[in-house]
């Protein structure tokens, strides 16, 4: 078949010469028996979309679950329209539908996704987020699904635990934890708003039980900050002090202008060498402050053995 003959082109083709390609529902060919009863009635209302693969025969794009229906009618023929799509393509326009139509399942559109990010490498986050027009936390939140304990998978799969519901417990590292509140989220029927508290809660007592409380973190952040300021303050002063300094030298040969200059240069020359001294008082503090979060029980040791 030509190719410009493959753009668009709708006609009946032999339905033996169509085959299913790499399908996003882990099982088309499920509930298909009220679609097939429709179609019986009224006929195939909206053709499927079909491309040319490269054995030649004619695979579908978007419409794989009306294909099986007329399959299982046994229709010999089938309308379509014929497209011409690389993997890429062929792909997106499927998700894309599919996310439309709402009908794919959750665990079945994380799989989606990250064959798309990961797998086939056809494109990155955000750029699967504007294909599809969603946020690049809605896409990134489907894929970290599949990065849950397989229990709490198998809970979504069989929709004992809502999507919403599971993506609450990604704060939570622990996967033994993690699975351990998914049970009694489905136990007690918990809302998003409750596993919310009760996920704030495990990790701030998480990061209590590490000897780590929040006035502690509150207070290495604000040294950590001022740090950076003291880096960016002794930066600007070195850049004031050589300014000066190639002042100073074009001034040489007034004697005031040159003293008063110099004067300055040692003043601006002070206020480096004390910053330095600080910021190295600072990062003291924080290398103890890291040693004693890294060894809370050592650090106890210590200060009973004094």
């Amino acid at each position: 078949m030509p190719k410009e003959q493959l753009l668009s082109v709708a006609e009946n083709i032999d339905i033996n010469k169509i085959k299913l390609g790499n399908q996003l529902r882990q099982n088309p060919i499920q509930n298909v028996t009220e679609l097939a009863d429709s179609i019986q009635k009224v006929g195939l209302l909206e053709p499927i979309i079909v491309r040319v693969n490269i054995e030649g025969y004619f695979e579908v794009v978007s419409g794989c679950r009306r294909y099986t229906a007329c399959k299982a009618l046994r229709r010999k023929i089938i309308i379509c329209i014929v497209i011409e799509a690389n993997d890429k393509d062929a792909f997106e326009m499927s998700l894309v539908e599919n996310i439309q139509r709402t009908s794919l399942e959750p665990l079945e559109m994380a799989q989606a996704f990250k064959k798309y990010v990961s797998k086939s490498g056809w494109g990155g986050l955000s750029e699967l987020a504007f294909k599809i027009g969603r946020s690049h936390s809605f896409v990134t939140k489907y894929i970290m699904l599949l990065d849950l304990p397989q229990d709490i998978i198998n809970l979504v799969k069989n929709e004992q635990l809502d999507t919403s519901k599971a993506q609450e417990l990604f704060p939570i590292k622990n996967n033994t934890k993690q699975s351990e509140v998914a049970k009694m989220v489905v136990s007690k029927q918990l809302s998003s708003r409750d596993i919310r508290h009760l996920v704030n809660d495990m990790t701030q007592s998480e990061i209590d039980s590490l000897g780590i409380n929040h006035s502690h973190q509150v207070e290495r952040r604000k040294i950590r900050r001022t740090e950076r300021s003291l880096n960016k303050a002794i930066l600007i002063l070195r850049v004031a002090m050589g300014r000066i300094g190639e002042l100073v030298d074009e001034y040489e040969d007034n004697w005031f202008v040159h003293e008063s200059l110099m004067e300055e240069k040692n003043v601006i020359h002070n206020q480096i060498d004390s910053l330095l001294k600080k910021k190295k008082r600072l990062v003291k503090m924080i290398l103890n402050d890291k040693v004693a979060i890294n060894s809370p029980i050592r650090s106890q040791q210590d200060k009973t053995k004094k």
